[in-house]
């Protein structure tokens, strides 16, 4: 996905089967990076869509690359520290430490 963004053509994303996402996902917004339709039935009749409506696919193809190449990695570490956030609240179980390990505080 990330590399058909990059490519500077419209995007076409068929949600029908799509369970996880990429970290970089997030920051998309379906309309704006991307074309989403819900299945693959839908695509033929999305391009002659976007066939009529030239300026908007080329919009959308711009703001989809521009995007990806902004991507940096403080975004990935923001992404990696909120998932581990959120997964460290729905344990149900008390983290000890393994026996010799050296506790390290970055902050």
């Amino acid at each position: 996905f990330k590399s058909l963004l990059l490519c500077g053509s419209v995007v076409l994303y068929v949600r029908d089967g799509m369970r996880h996402k990429e970290f970089y996902e997030y920051g998309l917004l379906p309309g704006v990076h991307y074309i989403a339709v819900d299945t693959a039935a839908d695509v033929p009749e999305t391009i002659r869509w976007l066939r009529r409506n030239d300026a908007y696919a080329r919009a959308v193809a711009t703001a989809g690359r521009e995007r990806m190449t902004t991507l940096g990695e403080e975004e990935l570490n923001n992404f990696v520290a909120e998932l581990l956030t959120q997964y460290s609240q729905k344990q149900r179980f008390k983290v000890l430490p393994h026996p010799g390990s050296v506790r390290i505080e970055c902050e």
